[in-house]
């Protein structure tokens, strides 16, 4: 409680399966901020990522993950 940790990663999802809050950044700038099913969307990591990918719910805690088309 009251503590902020920050974690920087390309792996989105090791990101959602560990944190609360995600910020994308594309070229500097935010992208999408907020939990995970919200910013981890499929048009969302198109436009940060350039390619395209499928969003699942993940079996056992729920979180998105994302896989390769």
């Amino acid at each position: 409680e009251g503590l902020t940790t920050l974690v920087v990663s390309h792996d989105p999802n090791l990101a959602a399966a560990h944190c609360r809050r995600l910020i994308l950044f594309r070229c500097g700038e935010v992208v999408a901020d907020g939990p995970p099913r919200a910013v981890l969307r499929r048009e969302i990591l198109r436009e940060v990522y350039e390619v395209d990918l499928e969003v699942r719910a993940d079996g056992e805690g729920g979180a998105p993950f994302v896989v390769p088309l």
